[in-house]
């Protein structure tokens, strides 16, 4: 696993294979040619019958918690959490515009899935910011890591021509859940 750490314009991580070829791959053929376009939930959607589900995609990042929040000590902190995780698919032309995170949020963990060559993630100094300060470089099996605070940890996305598929994990404040479902 090749982790990589960065402090501008705040701190985050890249982490090349997070999340193994095998499920990346399965993600990949579970929605590529699918019509669907937004968010598939782990608890409605896709499973493969032999216990495979996005759900326990996450498991080795709850697993080790704790060191995520050492990586990152600016972490909203809760009395407990509990980890939302979807698969997200934009149509090509999408551009979600700048913004913060939400206060519930704890941790975040973007897993680019597809396409091939496609549009990271664009972090910001500021909400205004006409500019990216720097972004994210696309690799499928990519994940962008980062403890967002609102305020602070402004950033972007676009599908650009193609698709964007992304393996989404976030640890939240535990009994907030369904305030993230939209």
């Amino acid at each position: 696993m090749n982790k990589s750490f960065y402090d501008q314009p705040w701190p985050h991580a890249t982490i090349d294979d997070l999340i193994d070829s095998k499920t990346i791959q399965w993600i990949q053929q579970k929605t590529i040619n699918d019509d669907n376009q937004g968010h598939y939930y782990a608890d409605h959607y896709i499973w493969d019958g032999n216990g495979l589900t996005i759900e326990n995609t996450g498991k080795d990042i709850i697993a080790n918690l704790d060191d995520w929040f050492t990586m990152f000590p600016s972490h909203n902190k809760f009395e407990e959490y509990e980890m939302l995780t979807y698969v997200s698919k934009q149509s090509a032309g999408h551009r979600y515009p700048i913004h913060d995170e939400h206060p519930y949020k704890c941790l975040s963990f973007v897993t680019y899935v597809y396409p091939e060559q496609g549009c990271g993630t664009s972090l910001y100094q500021t909400e205004n910011d006409q500019t990216a300060f720097d972004t994210i470089p696309w690799q499928v099996g990519r994940t962008f890591v980062f403890a967002g605070q609102t305020g602070k940890t402004w950033h972007s996305y676009e599908s650009g021509p193609n698709t964007r598929i992304t393996l989404n994990h976030f640890v939240i404040k535990k009994g907030e859940l369904m305030s993230f479902k939209h």
